[in-house]
């Protein structure tokens, strides 16, 4: 080779490969509204057929153009992927059998409760559209989807048999009716206010919180509204009975969870992981327009020849005592056995026992129910006690007479899944056989499907050969970040006053200079290491990797060891002194520049440190969330069983009546925004979003303290819609750079945004001329003199010119 001819083609590999260092840009939120993502509660990342011969995988991710977002659903053959695995590494991964692709809605999931016919030949998902969902049937053989549930209906859970056998629960049409308005008057006594205020029928948005459904079950022709044969009136079911509805693999029987009309004051005696949440005696509410998401209900067997309803066993679920699972039963293949995953056994005698509730197994030829395994509970007076959570339940062994209980560790550094085999010993009693690790019904015979992530490592789908443990990549559904430059993040451990250790994720911008001091963004809700999330935990308010892209290092914190105990704010305000304080030893973070954000219970969390906390924040942001307030108090009567008022009443240590209102004088954060020193941006949703957070940010106004309101057009909770994440995300980055970096994004379409935040910029300085500040000024409060310059630095205040 000539020597030019080297040099011409070593220059055009260093200009190859400086073009592609080049076109790495830095995270923003459009990257991580486009970044898929693999299913998580309620619809897993992965779901086998039941012979295990084929796998339904689901992503989903944002699509910004058309603000939807899409569903991905990819069906692997299990054959296939164990072929590829021993093949040559050469080997391109195997094709789908079948990739269904949908952007039906504006809001996700855009697939859910994904369940494959006995056969394996095919399976349903729920497609969401136009805000209901809808019933759909993929059939695999024709690649043909096909709608089975009725026009209008929005349908809340479903099972199925086969193309012609099926059952599903519908939201009741009743919710839906108008309200007696035009008759001059109506009686809403009981009802809470936001349903007064936001009725359905002119809010349909707002029939999310209504839960009550109607069954519907296909028997070889049309579906048809199934009735309690004794009363000839509907069978309606709630929130519990659509996560546990589960038809029989012969079709005929159906599993679900009734409330119960009255419940028996007896019953508050059954042992409670929540004491807040004790079960009350008394007649539920059980119309359509019922809030309580919490009701005591049991699990009963519906014959759908006969609509004859069976309980297996007198006493409640325990999920009605907050012993919740989020593991759905499992029927035997003969269909004549089905585990529970959490129900309450009475004594010998009849009597109500302190003992936890069970996996216990019921038989649908005869009553009762034996149990195998006592649940754990996850909280003991408030703070975190379980170390293992429930996965799957199912049959095994010779004859399936086996029960295999699969659980993840919890707590530890390695999560693999432990499996429990249990053997009959006796008409009611259970040997526990072996407790191994590693494999579970994730997984077939032979082939282990993973996702593999972690907090620094994008998602990608993983195929393991369990016989010789070679692993191979089948999917990576985010090849684009390629061209993004991720900024770096590593565990991050503090202690708290009492030595106990809290532990986080530290993103630190790319170009990380050691010796220099950045502003620090603190998050709040949690750290997940096994998680690759950029945003830090939820895709509403918080913005790590953004935020980090622009310069920040952003500390994404857990939470503290307590729950519904009167120490739970303070306890975060400690751990987010605690945390600073090591930061500032390290040198890491410029003290002044410090700025927090909280997001549905941690608003609670923020109040508390922006009014009792050691440090000064310069910033802070709170989304659609709570803070343990009287107005809150008062809005949420008659709302959800009055979960708000438990809360808030064993928070604050007492109801905020008589002497009660003392403890929240002292107690409620909200009742303190005098003391509060830092800018806030409250953020609140569509339909009863603002209302809920009035309180904070009307006694900063009253206070003439310098706070600002955004609406987001979305009454999601945790943003799915590309639209709503832009301004939810995309405001915390333009909110905390403006205060912490005196930056404006130069976007026309922003320019009153920045007008208004000036203005607060030059009040926050008013009050607080001792404070260095680094916000923009208003063009009104800039000297004659300074007028030439483009930004102008003056006691540490950047002003716009």
């Amino acid at each position: 080779m000539h020597i030019r001819t080297w040099l011409v083609m070593a220059a055009c590999a260093v200009s190859f490969l400086g073009s592609a260092h080049a076109a790495q840009h830095r995270f923003t939120v459009k990257d991580d509204i486009r970044i898929a993502t693999f299913g998580d509660y309620p619809v897993p990342p992965i779901t086998w057929s039941p012979d295990r011969s084929k796998a339904a995988v689901y992503v989903e991710r944002g699509q910004l153009e058309q603000n939807k977002v899409e569903g991905i659903l990819r069906i692997y053959s299990t054959r296939a992927l164990k072929k590829w695995i021993t093949g040559p590494k050469s080997a391109a991964p195997p094709t789908p059998l079948w990739t269904i692709s949908m952007a039906p809605y504006k809001e996700g999931p855009a697939m859910s409760n994904i369940r494959w016919t006995p056969d394996s030949r095919a399976l349903t998902f729920l497609k969401f559209v136009h805000g209901k969902h809808r019933l759909v049937f993929a059939d695999l053989s024709g690649k043909r989807l096909q709608i089975l549930s009725l026009p209008g209906q929005d349908v809340t859970a479903a099972d199925i048999h086969d193309r012609h056998h099926y059952v599903y629960a519908a939201r009741d049409p009743k919710i839906y009716k108008p309200s007696a308005r035009q008759t001059g008057s109506e009686d809403v006594t009981g009802r809470p206010l936001f349903t007064i205020v936001y009725p359905v029928d002119k809010y349909p948005q707002q029939a999310k919180f209504y839960e009550r459904s109607e069954l519907w079950a296909a028997r070889g022709g049309a579906p048809t509204r199934l009735e309690d044969p004794n009363s000839g009136k509907p069978l309606y079911i709630f929130g519990e009975g659509q996560r546990d509805l589960s038809l029989s693999p012969d079709g005929n029987w159906l599993l679900t969870a009734l409330p119960v009309r009255n419940v028996p004051v007896a019953w508050e005696q059954w042992p409670v992981v929540l004491k807040t949440y004790s079960v009350h005696g008394g007649p539920q509410d059980l119309g359509p327009l019922s809030l309580n998401q919490r009701l005591v209900s049991r699990y009963a067997l519906i014959n759908l020849k006969t609509g004859a309803q069976r309980f297996p066993s007198k006493a409640p679920t325990g999920f009605s005592a907050t012993w919740f699972t989020l593991v759905q039963p499992a029927w035997s293949p003969d269909s004549r056995r089905v585990l529970l995953p959490d129900q309450f056994l009475f004594g010998a005698d009849g009597s109500i026992t302190r003992n936890p509730p069970c996996v216990a197994l019921a038989r649908v030829d005869h009553a009762g129910v034996s149990c195998i395994e006592h649940l754990k509970p996850l909280y003991v007076d408030g703070k975190p006690a379980r170390k293992e959570s429930l996965k799957h339940l199912r049959f095994g062994g010779p004859d399936n007479r086996e029960i295999l209980i699969d659980v993840e560790r919890l707590h530890v550094r390695d999560h693999r899944n432990v499996t429990r085999r249990y053997m009959p010993h006796g008409q009611h009693d259970w040997t526990l056989l072996t407790a191994k690790t590693g494999h579970d019904a994730t997984d077939s015979d032979t082939l282990k499907l993973s996702i593999r992530q972690r907090y620094d490592l994008p998602p990608k789908l993983v195929a393991t050969d369990t016989a010789n443990h070679r692993s191979r990549i089948v999917w990576d559904p985010n090849p684009q970040l390629a061209n993004v430059t991720l900024n770096p993040i590593s565990i991050f451990h503090w202690k708290l006053p009492n030595g106990h250790v809290m532990t986080g994720g530290l993103f630190k911008p790319a170009d990380y200079q050691p010796g220099k001091r950045y502003p620090l963004v603190i998050q709040t809700h949690g750290f997940h290491i096994g998680e690759f999330s950029p945003s830090g935990v939820y895709t509403t308010a918080f913005a790590a990797q953004e935020l980090a892209a622009q310069g920040f290092i952003v500390l994404q914190t857990n939470s503290c060891p307590e729950i519904l105990t009167p120490d739970e704010a303070p306890c975060q305000a400690r751990s987010y002194d605690a945390a600073i304080d090591k930061l500032q030893r390290l040198k890491w973070i410029d003290p002044q520049r410090i700025g927090i954000v909280g997001f549905s219970r941690t608003c609670y969390y923020v109040l508390e440190a922006l009014t009792r906390g050691k440090h000064h924040f310069a910033t802070a942001t709170i989304t659609d969330g709570v803070n343990a307030g009287y107005w809150q108090y008062m809005l949420s009567l008659d709302a959800f069983g009055n979960s708000t008022s438990r809360e808030d009443d064993t928070l604050n240590q007492a109801a905020p009546f008589g002497k009660g209102l003392q403890k929240w004088l002292k107690n409620a954060p909200t009742f303190h925004m005098d003391k509060v020193t830092t800018p806030l941006l409250v953020v609140g949703t569509e339909a009863s979003g603002v209302e809920f957070l009035w309180e904070p940010y009307a006694a900063l106004r009253y206070l003439h303290k310098p706070v600002a309101m955004n609406l987001l057009h979305s009454d999601e909770h945790e943003n799915t819609q590309p639209a709503a994440r832009m301004a939810s995300q995309g405001g915390t980055v333009d909110w905390m750079r403006f205060w912490l970096q005196g930056h404006e994004d130069p976007a026309p379409e922003k320019r009153a945004q920045y007008r208004r935040w000036e203005h607060l910029c030059d009040m926050q300085r008013a009050q607080h001329p001792e404070d260095p500040s680094f916000c923009v000024k208003s063009p009104a409060s800039i000297p004659t003199s300074d007028t030439a310059a483009s930004h102008v630095s003056i006691q540490g205040t950047h002003t716009r010119t």
